[in-house]
């Protein structure tokens, strides 16, 4: 697939879920992030794979704008203080699903975000029961569907996530495979 086609589906599609290699992850996200910016004054970033201060190092060095980026880091406060940021939020506890879920809430409530990029909804299975992972995602795909809020998933082509991504194919509008490199044409068509 290209970018365009990347750019094509988000912008036709609300609920997006892209899969990665582990090898093409990292370019790949950030290569999404970018076709979005494009699209959207400001994009929302919930992670389960990095810190929010190391998710936004990492897309500044690519070369998106981070000031117009919004950050739900739920990994920092969990093993040391987290100093309050002007655009992180920080959750206490991976594992506080209900937390986490008000936090998503709160952003999306804002209406300052039309697009949030769910980074690795896999490795909430390191914290929490598989039927219960499932639930919560299920909720925050309702949430954003009814705020007219776009959501991409980007999830690691692994065994371990197999099955959770086999689940999010009933629940998302398109799946796209990032398995190769991307090529701009396949972004630009996600998005459309």
């Amino acid at each position: 697939m290209t970018t365009a086609s990347i750019v094509k589906g988000l912008q036709n599609n609300k609920i997006v879920m892209f899969v990665a290699s582990e090898k093409l992850y990292k370019d790949s996200l950030t290569s999404v992030a970018k076709q979005a910016q494009s699209l959207f004054s400001s994009i929302a970033f919930l992670s389960y794979r990095a810190p929010g201060a190391t998710l936004e190092s990492q897309l500044a060095k690519a070369g998106v704008k981070t000031k117009n980026c919004f950050f739900i880091d739920v990994l920092t406060a969990n093993v040391k203080k987290a100093s309050a940021g002007s655009n992180i939020l920080f959750v206490n506890s991976p594992a506080d699903l209900n937390e986490v879920g008000v936090a998503a809430s709160e952003l999306i409530k804002t209406g300052k975000f039309h697009f949030l990029l769910f980074d690795g909804p896999g490795a909430m299975l390191l914290y929490q029961d598989y039927d219960i992972v499932l639930q919560f995602i299920h909720n925050i795909i309702t949430k954003c569907r009814v705020a007219g809020v776009q959501l991409a998933f980007f999830a690691i082509d692994v065994a371990a996530n197999k099955e959770l991504i086999k689940d999010l194919h009933l629940f998302v509008d398109e799946v796209v495979d990032l398995g190769a490199p991307i090529a701009d044409e396949k972004l630009v068509e996600a998005f459309r």
